[in-house]
C-alpha cells in the first residue's frame, strides 16, 4: 500500500486528464480546520466514469472518501475553492500497488 497526502492552499487543477489504474485507489478528502475536519474548508470536483467519454462530475463540500475501482476512469481533479488558505483542504491519495501507474 502506498498513501500519500497534500495539503492544498490555493485553488488549482491537479490533474486535468482523465485516466484509470491497474489497481483500486482510494481519495480522502479532509478539511484542515482540526475542530472540524469534516467541513472540507473550500470545493472540490471530481469527475467519474466507466469510460473517459462518459464521466459524471460530483462536487464535494464537506469531508469525503472516495473509492475508485480499478479501471475506473476519475479526473479532472480540480480544488475550484479554498475558503482560508491557513486551514487547507488535506488531500490524501492510497493505493495498493508497488507503483503508480496510469492507463
Amino acid at each position: 500500500m502506498r498513501m500519500t497526502w497534500w495539503p492544498i492552499s490555493e485553488p488549482f487543477e491537479m490533474i486535468s486528464e482523465s485516466h484509470a489504474h491497474d489497481f483500486d485507489q482510494f481519495i480522502l478528502l479532509v478539511g484542515g480546520d482540526i475542530t472540524n475536519m469534516m467541513d472540507l474548508g473550500g470545493e472540490v470536483e471530481l469527475w467519474l466514469g466507466e469510460d473517459a467519454d462518459h464521466m459524471e462530475k460530483f462536487t464535494f463540500t464537506q469531508a469525503t472518501f472516495v473509492s475508485v475501482p480499478a479501471g475506473l476512469y476519475h479526473c479532472p481533479l480540480n480544488f475550484k475553492k479554498i475558503n482560508d488558505p491557513s486551514k487547507p483542504i488535506l488531500f490524501h491519495d492510497m493505493f495498493f500497488a508497488t507503483e503508480y501507474g496510469r492507463k
